[in-house]
């Protein structure tokens, strides 16, 4: 019983053991699926953010480059100067304007110009203006970032959060077309500037037009311009320098508000926020109030020309995601009962089946032990009658023999079932007392003899040792008992059954041969498990209980050797090999 109370205990722990380990393994492939998935789906609300600034980007340049034409088509036969000015006045995106000729002369603003403006603006942009591969579309250096300032502050500046423009004012328009238009061509007719209907239109003539052009981002100390440059079919290089609040109240209307952010799902408990060169929270959008004590789930940098910009993405619900454990949990501990409760029952059932077996075998075991005392008196009395009936009457005899014959058979039956139990019960101990292995082998010959005679067997017993051994008695004798009834239960047609005896130290042999049918070799080792028989019809004539074997094959290793099955050319035959010593005994 202990080991099946192991087995059901294995029966539950390993289960929930591998299926803690699964469910722990299946959450965490879950939680990364989900953070992959949830990656993803950043990564593209922030790239249509980014492309937006793009398209942007794309609308600025074209309405710049329609201005550029406009000067072009307004030189007499060079740039009125006074053109650039009037479109630095009108204009709300253009805030300085340069011109560089193809030597690399900057011929607007002038050296001499009066204006503090212009001055500083020649000052901050000296080395750029004095770097030539800068204006071509070949160098891989199209944004200039000396040192970009570090950040004070991570919080939105109230002048961002105003920049927020109506919508009537969102229109792309680089100047006013009052005055600038009459002023810089009197004679010509201008085009007006693209309408947002237009811009992609403008582009695409843009993109086809084979003018180089391009944006930089330069530093000026701790402060970001955006400079976007154009050169014309002489070789002259027109910049314009763009108005960073005007750039970034722009690109902040193309942002959801604030009242937008708590109407709009999937920005309830989220926090985006734009930060600039500096590292300082230019604008931040959003439901979540928790947004400074959490780090940002997803940080991507924005493309050129706002490539020192990066977007940031807060989330208290994805920061520190919600798992089901209690769920599984609940499904475990069901799992739990429901293998104990099956356990318990099972081992309820076995230990009632395991006592109703220890009842019938003490039952039988009663009973073989209240059958011994009858047979014992048969036997006695039929051996007594024998003596004293007339040697003549042959039919007396002969029921006598038969009484006689079946009470042994009996007898060693009842001892094999007590063997057996004392074996199973692990009681069986061997009581080694000297004598001569031949003496009993003819003892156990001599019993079986009548029988034999009866059904015309011969026995030839070859006795190659006659020396003094200690072994049990009582054990070998039911051991060659159990191999000479197989011989008369199966091999009855058997003319001769051949003993063979022999010592080789430290080991006794017997070896018993039958001319039967033999046992075929797939069953060879079948014939020693209990109860095993090759045939249980009872219309083979055969009786037994299948335990002989059994019995004799463990006696046979209490003694230190064992019992075989050996290859024979016809019938069986059986090796029995026991350890034996003629100097001393022991009881073990």
């Amino acid at each position: 019983m202990k080991k099946t109370l192991l087995l059901l205990i294995c029966l539950i722990v390993l289960p929930l053991v591998f299926l803690t380990w699964y469910s722990v393994r299946l959450e965490d492939q879950q939680q990364a699926l989900l953070k992959h998935q949830i990656t993803g789906l950043i990564e593209t609300q922030l790239s249509e953010i980014d492309q937006q600034f793009q398209t942007h980007f794309l609308r600025l340049e074209s309405a710049l480059n329609e201005e550029a034409r406009k000067l072009e088509q307004a030189k007499d036969p060079s740039y009125q100067l006074a053109s650039f000015r009037s479109l630095i006045q009108s204009s709300p995106y253009v805030e300085h304007l340069f011109l560089i000729d193809g030597d690399g002369t900057t011929l607007y603003p002038q050296a001499s110009s009066n204006s503090r403006s212009e001055q500083s603006f020649l000052s901050s942009t000296l080395s750029l203006r004095q770097n030539n591969a800068l204006f071509t579309n070949n160098t891989d250096t199209s944004e200039i970032l000396p040192s970009p300032p570090i950040a004070v502050t991570n919080s939105a500046t109230p002048f961002s959060a105003k920049l927020r423009a109506p919508a009537e004012q969102q229109e792309l328009q680089i100047s006013q077309r009052s005055a600038f238009a009459d002023y810089a061509a009197p004679t010509a007719e201008i085009a007006a500037s693209p309408t947002p209907d237009s811009s992609n239109a403008s582009l695409t003539a843009h993109n086809n037009t084979p003018v180089q052009s391009g944006w930089i981002a330069w530093y000026n100390n701790s402060r970001l311009q955006h400079i976007y440059w154009r050169k014309d079919a002489n070789g002259n290089t027109l910049g314009f320098s763009l108005n960073n609040a005007r750039l970034l109240s722009d690109l902040i209307n193309l942002l959801p508000d604030e009242q937008q952010s708590k109407i709009e799902a999937n920005l309830r408990n989220v926090s985006l926020r734009m930060i600039n060169s500096r590292g300082e929270t230019s604008y931040e959008w959003g439901g979540s109030d928790a947004s400074l004590q959490l780090k940002p789930i997803k940080t991507m940098p924005l493309s050129h020309p706002l490539g020192s910009w990066k977007l940031e993405y807060r989330s208290p619900g994805l920061s520190q995601p919600t798992s089901d454990w209690l769920s599984k949990v609940l499904i475990l501990i069901t799992i739990s009962l429901s293998l104990v409760t099956l356990a318990w029952i099972i081992y309820r059932e076995q230990s009632r089946a395991a006592r109703l077996a220890e009842q019938r075998v003490n039952f039988v075991n009663q009973v073989s032990h209240e059958l011994k005392t009858p047979l014992t008196n048969v036997r006695m009395y039929a051996e007594m009658l024998e003596k004293r009936i007339d040697p003549q009457d042959s039919k007396l005899h002969r029921y006598i023999s038969v009484i006689d014959n079946e009470s042994q058979r009996l007898t060693r039956l009842i001892e094999n079932v007590l063997s057996f139990s004392r074996m199973e019960r692990s009681e069986s101990k061997l009581d080694l007392q000297p004598g001569k292995i031949g003496d009993t082998i003819h003892k156990v010959v001599e019993a079986f003899k009548p029988s034999f005679d009866q059904h015309g067997i011969d026995v030839k017993l070859k006795d190659n040792g006659q020396q003094t051994v200690f072994f049990d008695h009582s054990c070998l004798e039911q051991v060659i008992n159990n191999l000479l009834s197989n011989c008369e239960k199966y091999a009855s047609d058997s003319q001769t059954i051949e003993i063979k005896y022999w010592r080789a130290l430290p080991y006794s042999y017997i070896e018993v041969s039958d001319q039967g049918p033999g046992i075929p070799d797939e069953l060879r080792n079948k014939i020693f498990v209990p109860f095993y028989r090759i045939s249980n019809k009872l219309t083979d004539g055969v009786s037994g209980t299948g335990i002989g074997l059994s019995i004799s094959k463990q006696i046979a290793q209490q003694h230190g050797g064992d019992l075989y099955l050996c290859p024979s050319e016809s019938g069986a035959c059986f090796q029995l090999k026991i350890k034996t010593d003629s100097n001393k005994g022991s009881t073990s």
